[in-house]
């Protein structure tokens, strides 16, 4: 996952908010009530117009349309030349970091058998995927645990751990529920939709 590392000078106690002095900013992307549009709709019209993955933070996806933040740099750039996400028309505006409006997280909880916490077990039962795929993907770098890319399919995995897989989603380990008469490992999964 992409971070920015700030460092304050020593006169400065925390990041101002808002204004010159934060190099984050946020575009509040409005659509027509009747339209509908995906984080992939408004991701796909940002490398559309050129900008940079790196200079785009969370698009946060909501009833309104979508919140996204960006860095100051871009944020003229955006507003003056971001009026389409799709074929469907946008109203762009710049926001504060204070008013973004972050949606509730859409859920799916799972529960499943898994022979051993390896993160390829774990992987394939969070994303309903056959074990052997999982531990490709594992092998590819494509999922990360707790933010990290991780190469290894026995890697262990606990209670609580994220694991994220590009293309798929994210998900956590909820909990262990105990253990089948086989002696397989019954656990409770959530993933976001």
């Amino acid at each position: 996952e992409r971070q920015i590392v700030l460092f304050l000078p020593d006169w400065m106690d925390e990041l101002p908010q808002d204004g010159e002095d934060c190099p984050l900013t946020a575009i509040r992307c409005l659509r027509r009530k009747e339209d509908v549009l995906t984080h992939r709709d408004y991701l796909g019209s940002l490398m559309g117009l050129g900008v940079r993955r790196d200079s785009i933070g969370d698009i946060l996806v909501g009833d309104h349309g979508a919140d996204i933040v960006v860095q100051r740099a871009v944020a003229p750039y955006l507003l003056a030349n971001f009026g389409r996400a799709g074929r469907k028309r946008l109203t762009v505006e710049e926001i504060s970091l204070a008013a973004l409006m972050i949606p509730e997280e859409d859920v799916i909880f799972l529960r499943d058998t898994v022979a051993s916490m390896r993160l390829d077990a774990i992987a394939a039962a969070m994303f309903r995927l056959p074990r052997a795929r999982a531990a490709e993907a594992v092998r590819a770098g494509r999922v990360f645990l707790n933010h990290m890319e991780c190469r290894r399919p026995d890697q262990p995995v606990a209670v609580h751990d994220r694991i994220t897989l590009r293309g798929m989603g994210r998900g956590e380990v909820d909990g262990i529920l105990g253990e089948s008469r086989k002696g397989r490992i019954a656990v409770s999964l959530k993933r976001s939709r």
